[in-house]
């Protein structure tokens, strides 16, 4: 069997931009989030009211993407499902 290692230290720095959001552009902010909302995002029934829901693993995750949104003026909040 063989095996491929990859080193990820070159790869993480090119990460480095993303997990700071200060230095994020506005372009950058909304591709983060509808990334997010493909691959986790969720709409409620219109008919009640209007909210979006990301359903994510990690607190960290919740909390970057809470940071992010705040910087567009919402207030999301964090919630943990049962």
């Amino acid at each position: 069997m063989n095996v491929l290692h990859v080193g990820l230290a070159p790869y993480l720095r090119d990460f480095e931009n993303f997990l700071d959001i200060t230095k994020l552009s506005l372009d950058e902010i909304k591709a983060i989030l509808k990334g997010a909302f493909l691959v986790a995002g969720y709409i409620n029934d219109p008919k009640k009211s209007y909210q979006f829901e990301f359903i994510v693993k990690s607190k960290a995750c919740a909390q970057y993407l809470q940071n992010i949104l705040s910087i567009l003026d919402f207030t999301p909040r964090v919630i943990r499902r049962k």
